[in-house]
This record gives C-alpha cells, structure tokens and sequence, in this order.
C-alpha cells in the first residue's frame, strides 16, 4: 500500500492520530445518537460507515483518499459498541446479559482471526482484500439491522428523560472507578500496543511475516474473551479485573524477554489479548449493572478513557 500510493511517513503518523481521535469522536456520537434513534441506526450507521470506507480504500487513488476512507472505516469501531450493548440490554434477560455481552465484545477478536483467511485469498492484491473485507462488512450490516431492535427501551424501560449525565458518572464512586480504571488500562497496553512490533524487530530481528503471526495470535487468544461473562458470573468483576490486569503486566515482561527465546512473546501475546478482552467484556457487564439507564452513555465513556490511556502511555513510553 505504501508503495502503490507513495504514502509518506507524514501522512502515516497523521493516519494514525486521526483513527485515535476519529475513535473518540465516534464513540460520543454512538452515545447521542443511540440515545437519539435507537440502537438499530446507530449500528446500521456504522456498518455503512465500515461498508463504504473499506469500499474507498480499495479504490483509493491517492494518499489522501486512502486516509479519508481507511478514517471513515474506523470510525465504525466506535459507533458500534454503544448500540450493541444497549441492544442487548433491551433484548436479553438479566441473568444472561453479562454472557451476551462479553460474547458480542470478543467478535472483534473473531474478526482479526476471520480476516486472516481473506487476506491470504487475496495475497498480493490489498485492493482485493479490502473489496472482501468490504463484502464482509455489508453482509454483517444487513445481519445487523435485522437483529438489533429499533427502540431503545434501556435496562429497566427508561424514558429519554431519565438518561444519566457525564457529571452522574463521575460522582458515583463505583462509575469513577471503573473510568479512572479504564485509564489506566489504556496505559498498561500503550507499550505492547503502540510499541510491540517495534520492539520485536529492533531487539529480536523478528521479520514483518514473524510480527504478523503475532498479531494473529493476539486475535485469536482474544477469543477467550467470550468466557469473561461467565467467569465474572462466576467470581466477581473485582477478580476478573485484577487478574486481567496481571497478566496484562505479565505480557509486558515477556516481550522484554524476546531475544532470550521467541515462545516468550508468543505466550506474551496470549496472555495480553485474553486479558485484555477479559477486562473490557468485566468493564460491559460492570458499566450496565452501574448505569442500567444509560447502557450506550456508560459503554461510550468507559472506552473513550481507553484510548486516552493509550496515548498518555505511548507518549510516556515512548520518551
């Protein structure tokens, strides 16, 4: 792609700030606008969002066209979740809300794992790729609009009215610690994250088809994810949390050690995206059964806290 676009190093940085502040912003677009119209729109919004971007980058002609429609393709991550969960919220019983959930979080981890295969169909041809990722997207936009419910009647069957407010988040100390903790998660991942296939090819020579693998290996441990709900069930989201939080502490000690033997990475890599998807799908259960009213507004603002995180800590790390 870069050589085919003559993308600079410029232009790649910028990509990446805008995907980080395009994450943001339609985080806290999904929070209003399913508030506004409903899960169904909101979430039909982002799958043509995802839809027409990858849509763009596969017939990008330029830099600058490439960064617009890979932006608008982003912005699908964010305008996703809100709906989603608040869908659930509407449509699942209580008792298995919090296995539904952690379930539809670790689909992202599906995705990673189902985009391997596509990518290999078309080897050599990105254009390619993106077209079947974009068949993809549109096919799950249409799923999506006939599963997710049109109106959102929240948890308990709130009204508009009685939507709880940022400043609400921050003054219950239980909803403060779960913003303040998905900080500091944002933190903890920023190095493996920002940093990790950097570090693998300066202090272990790894090549860019060894990175790649890792990568796989991220999202295909992520997919333990999906068993968050029953082990927060099971023990409590405090011990899922702090357990996640170890391990993902962990993975930062074992990418260190890469030079030492390869396999150190690799379990790194295991353990941080299990963790990981572990701890956000404990942040979805325990964000609902706080702010039962406001599904989409908590979900919004405990991963807008994430992505901050991860900018505080790259910055840190990277200094």
């Amino acid at each position: 792609i870069r050589e085919d676009l003559a993308l600079s190093e410029g232009m790649a940085g910028l990509l990446s700030s805008g995907l980080f502040v395009g994450n943001c912003v339609s985080l806290t677009i999904a929070a209003f606008l399913t508030r506004w119209a409903g899960p169904r729109a909101t979430a039909t919004l982002a799958g043509i969002c995802a839809t027409t971007g990858l849509v763009g980058v596969a017939f990008a002609q330029s830099d600058l066209q490439f960064a617009i429609a890979m932006l608008l393709a982003g912005s699908a991550a964010g305008l996703t979740l809100p709906p989603v969960v608040t869908a659930i919220c509407a449509e699942v019983v209580k008792g298995r809300r919090a296995l539904a959930t952690t379930v539809v979080n670790a689909g992202t981890s599906a995705g990673i794992v189902a985009s391997a295969p596509l990518a290999l169909l078309a080897y050599g041809d990105w254009r390619l790729a993106y077209l079947l990722f974009a068949l993809v997207a549109g096919i799950t936009t249409l799923g999506s609009f006939a599963a997710t419910p049109a109106i959102d009647s929240a948890c308990g069957g709130a009204s508009q009215k009685a939507r709880v407010s940022l400043r609400v988040f921050w003054e219950a100390p239980r909803v403060r610690a779960l913003l303040i903790s998905a900080f500091l998660c944002g933190i903890v991942l920023a190095p493996y994250w920002t940093f990790g296939g950097e570090i693998l090819a300066q202090q272990a020579g790894w090549s860019g088809e060894e990175i790649g693998f890792l990568w796989m290996v991220l999202g295909a441990a992520g997919l333990f994810g999906a068993v968050s709900g029953a082990l927060v069930r099971r023990f409590g989201v405090g011990i899922v949390h702090d357990a996640s939080f170890v391990l993902m502490s962990a993975s930062l000690f074992l990418l260190m050690l890469s030079p030492i033997n390869p396999w150190f990475p690799l379990i790194g890599a295991a353990l941080q995206s299990s963790s990981y998807m572990s701890l956000s799908g404990a942040y979805l259960v325990w964000g609902v059964d706080d702010v039962p009213k406001d599904p989409a507004g908590i979900t919004a603002a405990t991963f807008l806290m994430m992505p901050l995180g991860i900018a505080l800590g790259a910055y840190v790390f990277g200094h």
